[in-house]
């Protein structure tokens, strides 16, 4: 008898974790996606990350691109040193910003630490 009552308790339990329903189906369409550039230095977009640490959450890598989902993302990346300089770190630093859909921004290292703006 308890394992017939156990087993409606999981479902209901599973049931209630509030899984998020997003998807990266989703990240195929400008409309539903925020897309974030990655700059260089002098303003360019590099390639993704070229090379470098990028933590970001559900996302799709896109002809140059990278689609994210809307509401607040915290965006790790560790950004190049200047010429000359050395990269020392004990953590990755990141950025939190709250992206819209159907908007594109860019991200560019000031001063070492990444930071993010519209396009």
């Amino acid at each position: 008898m308890k394992s017939l009552v156990l087993v409606p308790l999981i479902l209901v339990t599973a049931a209630c974790t509030g899984i998020d329903a997003k998807t990266n189906y989703d990240l195929q369409w400008d409309a539903k996606t925020a897309r974030l550039t990655v700059l260089d230095e002098l303003g360019k977009p590099i390639p993704i990350a070229a090379g470098k640490y990028l933590a970001l959450p559900g996302l799709v890598l896109s002809r140059g691109q990278i689609r994210l989902h809307p509401g607040k993302q915290r965006i790790g990346y560790i950004c190049p040193p200047k010429p000359g300089g050395m990269e020392v770190l004990d953590v990755a630093p990141s950025v939190i910003y709250e992206f819209k859909a159907g908007q594109q921004y860019e991200m560019a290292c000031i001063d070492g630490f990444p930071h993010i703006r519209p396009m």
